[in-house]
Parts: structure tokens; sequence; C-alpha cells
């Protein structure tokens, strides 16, 4: 295949502009929303350069411009508004998706206050890119604005209510405004809406005593800053379907949930739970919407408290896995005043569970982590045992924990531990296991865990790690020999 004056050709002659206008649709990089940022060295803005035919044929293939993301800078207000003026034009009836966003770390959220003197050049930007926002609201498919403060999107949100189209929405305020009264809407016209997000506390949904106007397409869900749990409860409440939903509470008027908000919601699709808690107000308690919520479906749970709220026991997580009997496979828990048994029993309840992240370096869970040989007619049913030996996924855990099957003994399946001195339930060194012992006298906690990250390990005995190294870091082991043929467990 070459190309002559502006025109892909082969043996057989040119190309026809049907084609064309496929390979350039396949040239548009796509990012999130199906969204492209502009660029001179990609299409669609490189094609409609080449030549006539080229940038005819560009023009005319609407597909090509009907999203467009644009980074909120200030230096840049106005050609983005002119760019997105172009794409709106361009883009003909179809769709139309924009986002004014940028890329911000969580630590970044908490500088968005206004700056004493504020650069009014810029705020008129914004003010034009929404009046350009707005002339394609009878085809919003995505809109996603990051605005110096709520009032700028207000016309939006206006324009929204009466949005049947737009499937992806979200606003991010740099001034947040956390003490300021919300702002009700009535979103139950926007029954196409798949995604929400919102970085601000003003923006609240209107009740909808009835429930057929559910918003069942709405699948993700993300609220930050979030003033209270009727906030919470009333997107949960709206949306019944949601597969991820993440909410960062900074709760500053309530202490509890009201009393006739607190009958169980059941989140039968939800996979994704994050739970931040950044509280003004410490009397709040997160784990209340913890208590109230069912979700069988749960693969990934996320709790982050931040050491903002102070117990000495915080049952709420390992009560919702119990109540949900969901099979996770990661678990997080950051900041939260867990004791030693609300983790173990966290993980007790999670025996798929692959990845585990915490910041509380209890030597108790650890050793939980651990593979260890019971004392003849020991039960330990807070650990629990393997009960199911013919589970491949089982088999091949207790192989890489350092478990080998005796392949030559008949009747009852038997192991051994090959680790030289298993912690046992104290802490201190167990006893040597030369011969071949029955499986159901092995406790392994987690046994599919590939990934486990704690913050601080020095409170932690040296053995202790060294037998977690050994049983399940096995093949992190041979890049640690010759630090291992150094290496003297210190007595303990």
């Amino acid at each position: 295949m070459t190309i002559a004056n502006g025109q892909l050709t082969t043996k057989s002659g040119y190309l026809p502009s049907e084609v064309l206008s496929m390979i350039f649709a396949h040239a548009v990089p796509l990012e999130d929303f199906e969204c492209t940022t502009p660029d001179l060295f990609e299409a669609p803005l490189n094609v409609s350069h080449v030549c006539r035919l080229w940038r005819q044929i560009a023009l005319s293939t609407a597909c090509l411009w009907d999203g467009v993301h644009f980074a909120a800078t200030r230096d840049r207000i106005f050609d983005n508004v002119n760019l997105l003026n172009l794409w709106i034009q361009r883009s003909a009836h179809l769709p139309f998706g924009v986002r004014l966003s940028a890329v911000m770390e969580d630590d970044a959220l908490f500088q968005f206050e206004m700056d004493n003197n504020p650069d009014y050049d810029y705020w008129k930007g914004v003010r034009m890119f929404v009046d350009s926002v707005l002339k394609c609201s009878d085809r919003w498919r995505v809109v996603e604005l990051m605005v110096p403060e709520i009032p700028f999107a207000t016309p939006i949100m206006q324009a929204l209510v009466n949005s049947t189209t737009i499937q992806h929405f979200g606003v991010s305020s740099q001034y947040l405004g956390l003490y300021e009264p919300p702002q009700d809407y009535d979103f139950s016209n926007n029954q196409n809406l798949e995604t929400v997000r919102f970085v601000t506390p003003l923006i609240r949904p209107v009740v909808q005593p009835d429930v057929s106007v559910a918003l069942k397409s709405l699948v993700s869900l993300e609220l930050h800053f979030c003033p209270s749990f009727t906030t919470c409860l009333t997107w949960i409440d709206m949306c019944p379907n949601l597969i991820n939903l993440g909410l960062r509470l900074f709760i500053t008027n309530e202490a509890v949930i009201p009393l006739q908000s607190r009958h169980t919601r059941a989140l039968l699709n939800l996979e994704s739970l994050e739970l931040t808690f950044l509280a003004a107000n410490v009397r709040s308690n997160p784990g209340q919407l913890l208590d109230i919520l069912v979700c069988p479906s749960l693969t990934s749970l996320e709790v982050d408290l931040n050491y903002m709220y102070d117990a000495e026991s915080w049952p709420h997580a390992a009560d919702f896995l119990g109540r949900s009997h969901a099979s996770l496979t990661e678990l997080i828990l950051l900041g939260t005043p867990m004791n030693t048994q609300d983790i173990l029993q966290c993980l007790v309840l999670s025996p798929e569970l692959e990845s585990f992240t915490t910041d509380i370096a209890q030597t108790a869970v650890v050793e939980a982590l651990c593979p260890r040989l019971l004392p003849q007619g020991d039960v330990t049913p807070s650990i629990g045992l393997l009960d199911h030996l013919a589970s491949m996924r089982v088999e091949a855990s207790l192989e890489a924990a350092g478990i080998v099957r005796n392949e030559t003994n008949s009747g009852p399946e038997y192991f051994k531990m090959d680790i030289d001195s298993p912690v046992d339930a104290t802490g201190g060194e167990g006893r040597e296991e030369d011969e071949i012992e029955d499986i159901s006298r092995y406790a392994m906690l987690c046994p599919n865990l590939e990934y486990f990250e704690v913050d601080d390990v020095d409170s932690i005995p040296l053995n202790t790690l060294c037998t977690l190294l050994k049983t399940r870091c096995m093949d992190f082991l041979p890049g640690i020999a010759e630090f291992a043929e150094d290496f003297h467990p210190v007595p303990t």
C-alpha cells in the first residue's frame, strides 16, 4: 500500500472514502468515556491537515469529533473554548462528550480553597466554556467539569435535570465550601446515567419516594466530601444496581444515622466498595453505613478511617462481611481502630482473599497467616482449617506454602510441612515435624493470598517474619539466598 496525491492506493486502485473514514476512526486515541485530547500530532487533527481530500473526509466523519477532553489549566482555557466549539460543530448531531478535568492526587483535594486574589480571566474563560457546553445539552453523552466553585456549574446542573441522554456526569470544585448548605437537584429524568462522580459536598439529590424512578443504569458512584449519612443513603436508595461505590465522608452535621433510615439496603451487584472518613465531626461513626448494607457479590473492600475515629473495637467490617457472605479477593484496612480479633475475623470470612493491605502491624495477624501445625486434638475455629482438599486452588496454595503431598500413602491423604520452625499460636517456636501429619492438623488462613502489605513490621518478631517468608514467599526466597545463608534466627 502506498500514498499518492493524498490517497492511499493498492494494486486494485484507490481506497474508497468510506474505508478511509473507518481508518481515521480507528486512529483516534480514545481516553476515558471515549473522549480524546486535542493534539496536532494525533487523529483527528493530524489527518485533517494532510491534503484537501483527507480534510474533507475527516470533517465529514462526525464520529471523529464526538468526544473531547481538556486539562483544566489556567493558561489554556480560552484555547480550550475555541477547540470545544470546533468539536461541537464537527460532531454534527451525534451524542457528545466533554471533559474539563485535572489529574489530582488525593492529598491535593485538601488544597482546593480559593486564592485570595482569584484569576478573573480564568473565571471568564470557565464561564465561556460552560456556555459552549450548554449549546449541545440536547445530546449530552458525557459531561465532566472541574470549576473554581459550584456556582459556575449551576447552569449545567439546571440543564442536566432535563437530560435523558447523558450517561456519565461529574463535577469537581476547587472551592469545596464544606460548611455551606448544599443545593438539591432532581436526577429522576437521567435514566441513562451510568457513572456519577462528585468532588464537592454542595450537590445533593432530591429524595425520590417512588422506587420506579430509580437510576437503574447507574453502576459507578463516587461521592467525595459527602456531608451527611442521609445524602449517602439517598444516593444508595436511588441506585440499586451499583457495581462500584466510593464514599468519602466529611460528616459535619450528623453523629448518627436517623432512625427512619436504618433499614437494610441490599446491593446485590456491588463488587467494589470504598469507605473513606475525613471527619470534621469526630462523634460520627462511619461503621453505621456498613451496618445497614448487604453486598453478596462484593470482591473488593477498602476502609480508610484516617485515624479519625477512636474505639477499643470496630467490628463493623467483620459484621458486614459475615452478613453479606461475600467472597473477597481484596481487602484494605487503614487507620481503623480494629483489634486483633476484628481483623482475624475479617480474614476468616474471606477464604478466597488474594490481596490484603493494612497499616496495623499486629504480630498475631502475621502469625495467623503462617501455615502452622496444631497440637494433637486442638481445634482453632477462629482461624479455620482446610476443608476442601479436592480444590485445585487450595492444593496449589499448599504446594506454594511448602506443604507436600505424600503419594505413597493409602486411605486418607497426608501432608507434611516443609518449614524448620513453625510458629505456634502463642508466637513461640513450635516443635519440628519430620513425620507425616494429617492435613486436618494444619491451619492455613487465606490460602490464596498472594499480596500482603503492612506499613510497619518493627514490632513483629523476626522469627515470625522469617516463617512468613518461608511459607508464603517461595518465589522470593531464591533472591535472598545469600542473605539467608548468613541469617541466624534470634532466640525467642
